[in-house]
Formats: C-alpha cells, structure tokens, sequence
C-alpha cells in the first residue's frame, strides 16, 4: 500500500512544481480599451526606374541601399546582380552576374561597404 501511494504523491508534487514555475514565466498582455490612433503617411514618388529605360530589367530586389558615392545600389536576388543608379534615377552599370567565378554571384542575399570602400555581397 505504500508503494501506491508514493507514485501519486510524486506525480502530484511534480505537477504543482511545473504549475508554479509555468505561472511564474508566462507574460501576461493587456489591450488597451480602445485602439491607439495611426498615422497618416504621404508617398511621394522620388524617382522612377525601369519604366522607359530600356537597359533596366529589374527581378526581386533583395537589398536597396545608398553608398557614400551618393548612387544607389540594388543587389537583385534573382539576376545575382548589383545595378547602380545616380542619385537621380538615372541608370549607370551593372555590377557581377550569377556564377561561381570571381565577380560573379550564386544566391546573393545582402550587400554592404568594407571599411577600405569596397562592396562586399
């Protein structure tokens, strides 16, 4: 009769253990009464590209960023290429191709500058 006893003492001071441990780490979320009010933004457009450029095909840009040259560089995921834009808009080159080799990218996914100013991808 013992030996009954001491499993469901057991399993029973363990559920109350887990049970306070669980109530003790879970975060607790409030909503306020009433939703809070949302801004309202206007776009404008800034420049347009690919549109009447005939030079310019653009697939799925991974990475948009501006570099201290003041152009704009776009790494397409999909060519696995990098196109450059001046500051206008208007297009200036194409960077790398999809491979292996030097210069050349497979699945490119981010791009940044090294501190000596080259582009890293």
């Amino acid at each position: 009769m013992i030996r009954r006893l001491r499993m469901p003492v057991l399993a029973l001071s363990a559920t109350a253990l887990l049970a306070s441990t669980t109530a003790a780490t879970v975060a607790t979320v409030e909503n306020p009464a009433e939703a809070p009010t949302h801004e309202t933004w206007t776009l404008r457009e800034a420049w347009r590209v690919g549109a009447d450029e005939a030079d310019v095909l653009l697939g799925q840009i991974a990475v948009l960023r501006g570099g201290p040259d003041g152009e704009v560089y776009a790494l397409d995921s999909q060519l696995a290429e990098i196109q450059v834009f001046g500051p206008g808009g208007e297009f200036r080159r194409t960077l790398g191709r999809e491979g292996e080799g030097p210069g050349e990218f497979r699945q490119p996914t981010n791009l940044f500058w090294t501190d000596d100013g080259r582009i890293a991808v």
